[in-house]
């Protein structure tokens, strides 16, 4: 039984034995993997197949594959590289997107449809603009925590809480003080139908972006 690698055999099937053997085998003929990746990838499988013996599992029925399938499954997953990360800056962007796009159909449709929609015919511009200014930094800063979180458990979530709390009480008083300096010819009123047909367009801006920059979610770490 051929060899190149000599890893630790002991506890291994026979059966098992070969197909890791033939999977070493395939890696070394497609000469794509450096040596050290392929000692990696071999004393990693034999630890997980001696693992999956004690449960009367084949290396086969393990990795769902044969040898040769599973060995250009890893040359193209390890030799794949990976999408550039988007930056903080850039996921900001996107949270302040989609919170501005939401506010804007959310306030427009209650200009439209809510009980007191006589009294609400108009959005003002700067509550358009906080939301989205102080919601991308609220978003970028939630998901900044949510690393937190999965580094630092229940430490991390008691700080994922304080933090949405400040945050929103942040953002009201930001909102309030920002529209009560800016000077009322400078604080534009949208109608409810534009502002509509403008949350639709920020919200499909938001769309183009995450594809373009690949904004992938936070839990994706």
């Amino acid at each position: 039984m051929e060899q190149t690698y000599r890893f630790n055999q002991e506890g291994l099937t026979k059966k098992n034995l070969q197909y890791i053997v033939d999977v070493e085998r395939h890696l070394r003929t497609a000469a794509v993997l450096p040596e050290d990746q392929i000692v990696t990838l071999i004393d990693t499988m034999v630890t997980d197949v001696k693992e999956a013996q004690k449960k009367s599992i084949t290396a086969r029925s393990l990795f769902g594959k044969a040898p040769q399938q599973y060995a250009d499954e890893q040359n193209e997953v390890i030799t794949k590289p990976k999408p550039k990360e988007p930056s903080w800056l850039l996921r900001g962007i996107d949270g302040g997107l989609l919170v501005m796009g939401i506010m804007l159909l959310a306030v427009a449709g209650t200009a439209f449809f809510g009980k007191s929609s006589s009294n609400v015919t108009t959005i003002p511009i700067s509550l358009i603009l906080m939301s989205f200014f102080i919601g991308g930094a609220g978003m970028a800063g939630m998901q900044y925590y949510t690393l937190r979180i999965k580094e630092q458990g229940r430490k991390g979530l008691m700080k994922y809480v304080l933090y949405a709390v400040i945050f929103v009480i942040v953002w009201m008083l930001l909102a309030f003080v920002f529209t009560a300096i800016l000077p009322v010819k400078w604080n534009i009123i949208l109608e409810p139908t534009i502002a509509i047909v403008l949350g639709v367009v920020v919200l499909l801006l938001k769309w183009y972006l995450k594809r373009k920059f690949n904004i992938t979610p936070i839990t994706r770490y």
